[in-house]
């Protein structure tokens, strides 16, 4: 079952039967969208889609909505597409739109995440002081909605203090605090973060590097979320209440089931943290 089929499964499940065509529309899905680490202008952005109660029009197509199921307990819809392309019946499709926050839509397939025309564009990591950059994973292997990291590097240039905390629902379940340091000449950084078994830091070498035309965009972890769950998938048979990162449960949350506070391998430039007031 491929990662669509397996988010699709868990959406029917919370879809509301038999609703189709609904008199009512969901304005906040309708609006011209483009993917949003995109940087050129809607106008001239091939990624652009634009959402009405009855089409959905992208740059060379154009699909009928068919029907419309609102999703239950999300703030999320189901279109059915009949869609036309330069003449050509490009069959039947389904779309799941889901309500991201901040004007934004998490769209399947493929999973995607867009901003309204609107919105400004992202910030550029280059752009960004050091210490407040963002970077965000979302959920692995399949994206559930909600669910994703939140990786910075919070003092030092060189070295300093690194944060990880990790999402679900959009809330702060776990946090784990290390450190981070890079060596002079030939930089190689690594992250340090203690583990529940393995007790002291381990090492873990990462690179920033750059997307196109999005310098310092990324940040890469090669072997981090293996060689975690390699050290700590034995760690509730030893003893352990949970196993992965030592970390600061939040909001109540308790891992379950031998589930692991995992990290992930590839982190990417989400946004500038504000100065506090």
């Amino acid at each position: 079952m491929n990662a669509f089929r397996r988010v699709f499964a868990v959406l029917t499940v919370a879809a509301t039967p038999g609703l189709a065509h609904g008199a009512a529309a969901a304005e906040w899905w309708h609006g011209s969208f483009v993917w949003d680490d995109s940087m050129p202008a809607c106008g001239d952005n091939d990624s652009i889609s634009t959402y009405s109660d009855t089409k959905v029009e992208m740059w060379e197509q154009s699909c009928e909505i068919t029907k419309k199921t609102p999703l239950t307990n999300l703030k999320g819809i189901i279109l059915d597409l009949s869609c036309f392309g330069e003449g050509e019946d490009l069959g039947k499709r389904r779309e799941i739109l889901l309500d991201n926050g901040g004007g934004k839509l998490l769209s399947f397939p493929p999973a995607k995440l867009k901003r309204r025309c609107d919105a400004p564009p992202p910030a550029m990591a280059a752009s960004c002081d050091f210490n407040k950059r963002v970077y965000r994973a979302e959920d692995m292997p399949a994206p559930r909605v909600g669910t994703y990291q939140e990786l910075r590097f919070t003092d030092g240039l060189a070295s300093g203090s690194a944060k990880l905390t990790h999402f679900i629902n959009g809330k702060a379940a776990w946090s784990a605090d290390g450190t981070f340091a890079c060596s002079n000449g030939a930089s190689i950084c690594e992250v340090m973060f203690k583990t529940m078994l393995g007790g002291d830091e381990g090492s873990f070498p990462y690179e920033i590097v750059s997307d196109g035309d999005h310098p310092e965009s990324k940040v890469v972890i090669p072997a981090w979320r293996q060689s975690i769950y390699m050290i700590e998938r034995n760690a509730t048979n030893n003893g352990k209440p949970y196993g992965g990162l030592v970390a600061t449960l939040l909001e109540g949350f308790a891992p379950v089931n031998g589930d692991l506070t995992m990290p992930f391998n590839v982190y990417e430039f989400s946004r500038c943290e504000a100065d506090k007031q």
